[in-house]
């Protein structure tokens, strides 16, 4: 078994557990459910991958990235750069996209409804790929078409461990089985080995963070505890959560803040294609 049939093995395996326990399935109907909820300031400060991605993009590159969403990420480097094309599989996460580009006056993005699959990647100057390379199977497949279309170089951000893996202690809990892992950038360091990539490494000086409801009622803290894995709100759930309740959240000021999640820093992995300009 190869690297990319080991990273291929470890996102089935997590979608074989997810079926057996009944639990919800990603796919492009859920990402649009929740697309208003990745709508971030453009315009925002303070964002170590951010300046991490623009240390490497200048401002008459072309930009490519995959699985851009909302425009998190693609956004805030249209300020920085030529152009950004974003590949997005989601409707819902399209329509963001453009209407926040639109409030935001940015006009020099684009998007495409399109899996990454199907697209016709664009050439660019560099491909870029933020949070996403945990869903994929094919990574291997990914990445060769990324290093294809670009003409200067490649960048995967990714948090490590990926944030899905946060909940694995919560989820054994609850579940009381074993947590199945999503790979992380060392599966991706493998895949990129094998073919005789030697990607940079880096680390800025950020953690995964994401915006939350203030916990301030013990209700609240037992909801937000069960939909963090997507357990069901029965009576049986919530009891092994209120009977964990000190080990799993600290309770200060009136607010509830959730222990089990291990700190995630941010790590970029990069190389430069060859064809430069």
């Amino acid at each position: 078994m190869n690297a990319n049939d080991r990273y291929r093995k470890l996102i089935e395996d997590v979608k074989y557990q997810k079926k057996s326990l009944n639990l919800p399935e990603i796919n492009n109907a859920l990402w649009s459910k929740v697309a208003p909820g990745y709508r971030f300031d453009p315009f925002r400060k303070s964002d170590a991958v951010l300046d991490a991605l623009k240390d490497h993009i200048t401002k008459n590159d072309t930009v490519l990235e995959i699985g851009g969403g909302a425009g998190r990420t693609a956004l805030p480097l249209a300020l920085h750069c030529k152009s950004v094309t974003n590949i997005e599989p989601s409707l819902g996460m399209c329509s963001e996209f453009i209407e926040l580009a639109n409030s935001s006056k940015i006009t020099n993005v684009n998007v495409v409804q399109s899996t990454w699959e199907d697209a016709v990647f664009p050439t660019c100057d560099v491909a870029v790929i933020v949070d996403v390379t945990y869903f994929i199977s094919e990574i291997g497949s990914l990445l060769k078409k990324m290093e294809r279309a670009a003409k200067r170089r490649v960048i995967v951000a990714t948090w490590n461990p990926p944030p899905p893996n946060r909940n694995a202690a919560l989820f054994e809990l609850v579940y009381e089985e074993g947590f199945k892992s999503l790979p992380s950038y060392l599966e991706i360091l493998d895949v990129l080995l094998e073919v005789g990539i030697q990607p940079s490494v880096l680390m800025p000086d950020e953690f995964f963070q994401w915006p939350e409801k203030i916990l301030t009622t013990r209700e609240m803290a037992v909801s937000f505890a069960l939909d963090a894995v997507g357990a069901p709100s029965t009576e049986r759930m919530k009891d092994r959560i209120i009977q964990n309740l000190k080990a799993l959240f600290s309770f200060e000021d009136g607010i509830f803040h959730p222990l089990w999640r291990p700190v995630a820093p941010a790590v970029l992995l990069t190389w430069t294609t060859e064809y430069p300009e």
